[in-house]
C-alpha cells in the first residue's frame, strides 16, 4: 500500500505544480489576468474530467502496476516539453493573433491554445493515475470505499505541497524552466519505480525521496 499512497501524493503535488507553472509560463506572452487564469484552470480541469474517465476504463483493463508506471512515466516526459517550448509556441500564436479585431481574444485566444497544447496531455495522463490507484489497492479487499477515502485525502495533501512548495520556494529559488524539469524527472522515477520489479523497487525508492 505504501507505494500508492506516495504515488497518490506525488502525482497530486505534480498536478498543481504543473497548474501554476502553466500560468507563470503563460504570464510573459499573455500576462496574468483572470481570463489567463480561467483558461488555464478550464483546461486543467477538462484534462483531468478526461483522465479519470480514460483512467477508469484502462484500470480495468489493465491492473497492473507497469502500466500505472508508463502512465506516470509518460506524464513526466510530456510535462517536460513546456520547460522548452513555451516561447517559441506563444511566438508563431501571437503572429497569427495579429490578425484578430482586438487584445481581449488574443488574450483569450492565444492564453487558451497554449494551456491546451503544452498541458491538456501530461495532466490528463496524471488524471488516469487516481482511479488506476483505487482499483490496483482495493484487489481482494472489501473497504474499497475507506481506501478510496484515504488515498483521495492523502492526494489532496499531495496537491497542498504541490501549491506552496513552488509558490514559495522552487519558482522563486529555481524560476519556471526548472521548477517544471523538477516535477518531469520526479514522475520520471516515480513511473519507472512503478515499472521495475519489486526487488528492485527500494533502491528507486530512495531516489524518489531524495529528489
Amino acid at each position: 500500500m505504501f507505494r500508492y499512497f506516495l504515488t497518490a501524493v506525488l502525482t497530486g503535488a505534480a498536478i498543481m505544480v504543473g497548474e501554476i507553472t502553466a500560468a507563470r509560463a503563460i504570464a510573459p506572452h499573455f500576462g496574468t489576468s483572470i481570463v489567463v487564469w480561467t483558461n488555464v484552470i478550464g483546461v486543467i480541469l477538462v484534462a483531468l474530467a478526461f483522465g479519470y474517465w480514460f483512467g477508469g476504463r484502462l484500470a480495468e483493463r489493465y491492473p497492473n502496476d507497469r502500466v500505472l508506471g508508463g502512465i506516470i512515466a509518460s506524464a513526466g516526459v510530456l510535462l517536460a516539453i513546456p520547460a522548452f517550448a513555451v516561447r517559441p509556441i506563444a511566438e508563431a500564436l501571437l503572429t497569427d493573433a495579429l490578425r484578430l479585431p482586438n487584445g481581449f481574444l488574443v488574450v483569450l485566444l492565444g492564453s487558451l491554445l497554449l494551456a491546451i497544447v503544452l498541458f491538456a496531455l501530461p495532466i490528463a495522463l496524471l488524471g488516469m493515475v487516481s482511479p488506476f490507484l483505487i482499483k490496483l489497492a482495493t484487489v481482494g479487499r472489501t473497504d474499497v470505499g475507506a481506501v478510496a477515502g484515504r488515498l483521495s485525502a492523502v492526494a489532496t495533501v499531495g496537491s497542498l505541497v504541490g501549491t506552496f512548495l513552488p509558490t514559495l520556494l522552487l519558482l522563486p529559488g529555481f524560476g519556471t524552466r526548472r521548477t517544471i524539469l523538477t516535477a518531469s524527472v520526479v514522475l520520471l522515477v516515480l513511473g519507472a519505480w512503478l515499472v521495475v520489479r519489486p526487488h528492485a523497487r527500494r533502491t528507486i525508492g530512495a531516489v524518489i525521496v531524495g529528489l
